[in-house]
Parts: structure tokens; sequence; C-alpha cells
């Protein structure tokens, strides 16, 4: 579920463009905890994919803290938010930094035996996009550092990279996600994300409201395209989405190649720690990490 740093409205379009860098290698194998990308005017932040046990233990210490100073998780010894659906081989976990600083986190987690996380209170309204045969993946676990809860250049990253990551890594048909109904509009607005379920208390996060969003990727693929030019977009309806600053299908395909390099499986010793008691065959196995 998306916390109360979420989102900074049309104000993330008064910019120009955020550069990106991407980052180069001499070898073929990437090492786990290499960055993604930089970005920022000079390259000052850096987006990894939190593949070793290290790298998600800072997200998840993120999540707890932010939730926390925000009334969406209350003290929990262990300083930690996670659960068994980040076991899972397909979860991309991804952090940003500037410089040796974690400053944002946000997941993606693919369906599986475990189901998603928003089944717990959308189960009818997901096993619809199931029973057609849809493939769904879900955003969630979204935490800014509250200094940086209004820089656009983190924002557009936690806002794009996701749907990314599920499209083309995932090759998930739909995502979902679950967000306080104060920053729906934005999703509706600005991303044209689409409801799926209405307004329900969830447990989970203290009792706070939730909606289901949804977005066909696909969908949103040709979105991108109209946005940034590509294709007729007669109305203009899309120039004051997030669209017309996402990635084109060429570098959204490079990205792809990229994260796939870096994905790992978690280490079995630090899934025993971490997930005594989940079902065993839903979670790591090598082979499911495609």
């Amino acid at each position: 579920m998306t916390t109360g740093t979420c989102m900074a409205g049309e104000q993330i379009l008064e910019t120009m463009p955020v550069m990106k860098i991407a980052t180069t290698h001499r070898t073929e194998t990437a090492r786990a905890d290499e960055p993604v990308e930089r970005f920022g005017p000079f390259g000052e932040f850096s987006l990894e994919l939190a593949a070793t046990p290290e790298q998600r233990l800072i997200c998840w210490r993120l999540v707890h803290e932010e939730y926390r100073a925000k009334g969406y998780a209350r003290d929990d010894e262990t300083g930690l938010r996670y659960s068994e659906h980040d076991a899972l081989p397909g979860t991309g976990t991804f952090l940003i930094r500037k410089g040796e600083a974690p400053i944002g986190t946000i997941s993606v987690f693919p369906d599986s035996p475990l189901g998603l996380p928003a089944d717990d209170l959308y189960r009818d309204e997901i096993a619809g996009l199931r029973a057609q045969g849809r493939t769904v993946a879900e955003i969630g676990r979204l935490a800014v550092a509250a200094h940086y809860a209004g820089d656009r250049k983190v924002l557009m990253e936690m806002v794009e990279i996701p749907c990314l990551y599920a499209r083309s890594v995932l090759k998930a048909t739909d995502v979902v996600i679950t967000v306080n109904p104060a920053h729906r509009s934005f999703y509706e607005r600005m991303m044209l994300f689409e409801a799926l379920g209405g307004e329900k208390a969830f447990d989970s996060v203290c009792g706070a409201l939730a909606v289901l969003l949804r977005m066909d990727l696909a969908r949103q693929r040709e979105l991108i395209r109209q946005a940034r030019g590509e294709a007729p977009d007669p109305a203009r309806r899309l120039r004051r989405t997030v669209y017309r600053v996402f990635r084109g299908e060429a570098e959204e395909f490079r990205f792809a190649g990229r994260v796939r390099k870096l994905r790992r499986p978690l280490p079995p010793a630090f899934l025993r720690r971490h997930f005594r008691g989940a079902p065993a065959g839903a979670l790591n196995a090598p082979e499911l990490l495609n």
C-alpha cells in the first residue's frame, strides 16, 4: 500500500525530463549490488534492484520506519516490514539512494500460489481478472524518506519503474495497487489507472482506508507512445500525464535486460532466517527465476 509520502500531483511535470545515465560494465555478468542506473542532473541518485540480502534489509527497514512515522505500522522489535511475498523469486524490490543514503523503495509482487497481498481485501476483484486469463502483478510497499517526498526526480522513478518491471520482466498483463483514497486522484488523473475495488479498511496498515486500482499494461504502453508523440493523440489528453517523460520501447527493452542480469535468488540461509513457516513450494526456487 502506498504511504503518505506518495505523489506531489501535477507538480512533478513542471520541469524538464530527468536525465538517466545507463550503467555500463566490462563483464557480461553484473554484480548483484551494482546500480541499474543513475539519474538526476549530476547522476547523484542511484536506482538498485535489491537482489542481495543486505539491500533487501535496507528496504524493509526503510518501509518500517516510514510506515511507522505515518501511522501505518506499529513498532516491531525487528525494525523490518516484509512478508512471505518478498521471498518469491519474481518479486522485484527497488532501492533508491542518494550517495550511500537510502531514500526510497518500492516492490512489485508477481501472482503465485500465495496469491497477491491485495487478495486479503479484494480477492473477488482480482479473481475476476484471473478468470479472464490475465496475468496480474501488484505494486506495493512504497516508501520515500520524508526529506525527498516532494522530489520529482525520485517520484518519477517510483511511478515508472514498477510498471516497467511488471510489463517487461514479469510479462504481466495488468498491475493492481492499493492506495489511500487521498492519493487516488494522482493515479486516476496522472496515470489513468481505473478503479477495481472500493474503499475498505486495511488491517495490515493499522486500519487505514484503501482502494484498489488497476492498469492494463498493454494499454499503458500505448498511452506512453501517444504522450511521447510517437502515436496520434488527437485530443491531446495525455500531455498532462506523467507518460510524456516515461521511457520509449527501446529504452524499456534495454532497462529490462539490465534488470534481468542483476536478478538473483535469495540465499537459502537468508530465506530460512526470515521466512520460517512460509510454504516452501511457493518460495524462492531458482528454477522459477526467469
